[in-house]
């Protein structure tokens, strides 16, 4: 048996679960779903083929939505856009990072510095990559500059 799930995003975002294809006779009548979308604002589907209910996870930006289902009818969800999140205080969760790193103070006031000079995420990156952190920093940091 396989449920096939899909998702389109362009001028709005479409989430389609299918019933179920194959020998679906040990599957339950009825199935929940939990769908999690990283990255976007709170913001409910404007349309949705079910009951639904939902959380929002500010600090990572992720909408849950839980959903009941007849198994012979799938799921389908529509924004008519694409809701987009809130930009990430960067500098504020840059500081969260610095401040238990095991490195020197004084490159972690260079680090800081470079930050507060630099309001685009890219600039600080490039002017970043001459202070040569250690690779797990500055892992971290680009992981955060790349949810911005």
């Amino acid at each position: 048996v396989q449920t096939r799930i899909s998702m389109t995003c362009g001028d709005k975002l479409q989430i389609r679960i299918d019933p179920p294809a194959g020998d679906a006779a040990l599957i339950p009548a009825s199935r929940r779903y939990m769908i999690e979308i990283n990255g976007i604002g709170n913001v409910l589907p404007d349309s949705c083929s079910c009951e639904y209910s939902t959380r929002y996870d500010d600090s990572r930006r992720a909408l849950t939505l839980t959903m009941e289902s007849d198994m012979h009818h799938g799921v389908q969800l529509e924004w008519h856009g694409v809701p987009s999140a809130l930009a990430l205080d960067w500098k504020s969760r840059l500081q969260a990072i610095l401040l238990p790193a095991r490195i020197d103070f004084d490159l972690k006031g260079l680090i800081m510095e470079a930050a507060r000079r630099n309001g685009n995420p890219v600039c600080f990156l490039a002017q970043l990559h001459t202070l040569k952190l250690p690779d797990s920093l500055n892992g971290a940091i680009l992981e955060l500059l790349s949810a911005c």
